[in-house]
C-alpha cells in the first residue's frame, strides 16, 4: 500500500511539472529578409502551417510574431517552412538555392555563421565590414551564441 502511495505522489509531481501545450501561444521568431515582398511571402508561407492563427513580420525589427495552437505546431515546424521560401530564420538556413531564387530586392546579406538576429560584435551590421569570414574569432563568438 505504501508503494502504491508513494508511486501516486511521485506520478502527480511529474504532471505538475509537465509544459502545458496551449491552442494560443504567442512565439516571436528572428527571420531574415528586406521589404514589404518578404513580409507578404514570410507571412503566407506562416499562414501554410497548419495550426497558426495569426502572423505579423515587422520589416524593422525583422521579427515574425504568430499565434500557434501548440497541439498542431511549434516554432520549429513554422521556421522549416519560412526556411523553405528562402528566408533564414534563428533554428534554421535557407538553403543556398532557394536563397539565390529570391528576388533581387529581398536578397539580404547572409551572415556566415550567425543566426538572425545575433547582436554578437562580429555579426553587428556596424562592424559587419572588419568581420572576416575566415576569422576565428567571429565564428566562434557567432556560433556559441543560443537563440
Amino acid at each position: 500500500m505504501k508503494k502504491l502511495i508513494i508511486l501516486l505522489l511521485v506520478l502527480v509531481a511529474g504532471l505538475g511539472f509537465a509544459q502545458e501545450k496551449s491552442k494560443k501561444r504567442k512565439l516571436e521568431i528572428a527571420v531574415a529578409g528586406n521589404c514589404d515582398m518578404c513580409k507578404k511571402r514570410i507571412e503566407k508561407a506562416a499562414f501554410s502551417v497548419k495550426g497558426v492563427k495569426m502572423a505579423n513580420w515587422d520589416v524593422e525589427s525583422k521579427k515574425l510574431t504568430v499565434l500557434v495552437n501548440e497541439f498542431k505546431t511549434d516554432s520549429k515546424g513554422v521556421q522549416k517552412v519560412i526556411a523553405s521560401i528562402g528566408h533564414d530564420t534563428e533554428l534554421v538556413r535557407a538553403k543556398d538555392e532557394t536563397y539565390e531564387a529570391l528576388h533581387g530586392c529581398c536578397k539580404y546579406e547572409r551572415d556566415r555563421n550567425c543566426k538572425p538576429g545575433c547582436a554578437k560584435e562580429c555579426c553587428n551590421k556596424k562592424q559587419e565590414k572588419s568581420c572576416v569570414s575566415s576569422s576565428k574569432e567571429c565564428q566562434t563568438k557567432c556560433s556559441s551564441k543560443k537563440s
